[in-house]
């Protein structure tokens, strides 16, 4: 990760709760996309995104736009840890 110069240990454990909702391509998109919102969550748009990440625009479109996941098992997920209270400290 780039962006920040350093892996946020804490930010990645959380994030491998979702590594059955994505492809491994996916999921590293999903990923960046999350320490992107961290880095600069104001300015959200796709181009905005690449262009602080310093990857191609057209992963994020791609991503969001034409490729395939499940967003009933990434809801699944998210209310699981939501109601299993897990703790990432």
């Amino acid at each position: 990760m780039g962006i920040f110069k350093a892996n946020i240990s804490l930010l990645n454990k959380f994030l491998k709760n979702f590594t059955s909702c994505f492809s491994k391509k996916q999921m590293a998109i999903f990923t960046l996309c999350i320490y992107v919102m961290f880095k600069d969550y104001k300015r959200c748009s796709l181009y905005e995104m690449a262009k602080i990440a310093n990857t191609d625009y057209q992963k994020f479109q791609y991503f969001f736009s034409d490729s395939k996941w499940n967003l009933q098992a990434l809801k699944d997920k998210r209310l699981d840890i939501k109601h299993n209270n897990r703790v990432y400290y």
